[in-house]
């Protein structure tokens, strides 16, 4: 939360259980967009980094980035998600 609030987020962020939402739930997308992303594997400073062309140097789009969606159904979701009873489904030893 700390760092959250230090790059002006005031709240959390959930990437991967956003996408994984957004994957079983597209409805929760309010808007998005088709750019040319490139990830940078091999630089020291910028490994894994998603390089994303704002449609300024004529690159085929190839990735849906998704711009907005409804962050109170997702809020909502996870709520719901993380209140639901669940039991294992074998003996824990």
């Amino acid at each position: 939360m700390a760092f959250d609030r230090s790059v002006g987020i005031d709240g959390t962020t959930h990437p991967d259980s956003l996408t994984t939402a957004l994957l079983l739930h597209p409805d929760l997308i309010r808007r998005s967009a088709r750019y040319h992303v490139d990830v940078e594997t091999s630089g020291e400073l910028t490994r894994n980094y998603a390089a994303m062309s704002w449609g300024v140097h004529g690159l085929t789009p190839n990735a849906t980035v998704i711009e907005q969606i409804n962050a109170q159904a997702f809020f909502t979701y996870i709520k719901n998600l993380l209140a639901t009873p669940t039991a294992p489904a074998r003996k824990i030893t």
